[in-house]
């Protein structure tokens, strides 16, 4: 399946964020493993998801209110957001709100660059907590 960035959107809950030109989701997964007795060797049992968010760039609009701005703030403020990916009308990357209530995610950077012949550009740092998950939306 090919992605492509025309259907793609950054949301925090039901909005858009305008103007986004490039998204990376970023996971990484931790392996489990154990010394046993009498082993010389760990045994791995397996992984488990650890850590995940976004790096997401575009063209900066502040008089997009009710998504950059919001994102701005909450790297001000600390505000836990329901921050989704979407690759496509209905399928998403994001907080797995039903099953961990605390899942979201937190802005921890919203650097805002200003360069000659180009247009203002802002970049937000996404850390994700709690339980992730590809949602797809019913309706």
């Amino acid at each position: 399946m090919t992605i492509l960035s025309r259907n793609a959107t950054v949301k925090v809950g039901t909005v858009t964020v305008a103007d986004m030109a490039t998204v990376t989701l970023n996971r990484s997964m931790e392996v489990i493993q154990e010394y046993i007795l009498g082993s010389n060797y760990q045994k791995t049992f397996g992984t488990m998801p650890m850590v995940w968010g976004y790096d997401v760039e575009g063209v900066y609009d502040p008089t997009d209110t009710t998504g950059q701005t919001v994102l701005e703030n909450a790297a001000i403020s600390g505000t836990l957001l329901d921050i989704r990916v979407y690759r496509d009308a209905t399928n998403y990357w994001g907080p797995n709100t039903g099953l961990d209530a605390n899942s979201g995610c937190y802005v921890t950077a919203a650097p805002i660059t200003v360069g000659g012949g180009g247009a203002g550009r802002i970049s937000f740092t996404i850390a994700g907590t709690g339980a992730a998950t590809w949602a797809t939306v019913s309706g």
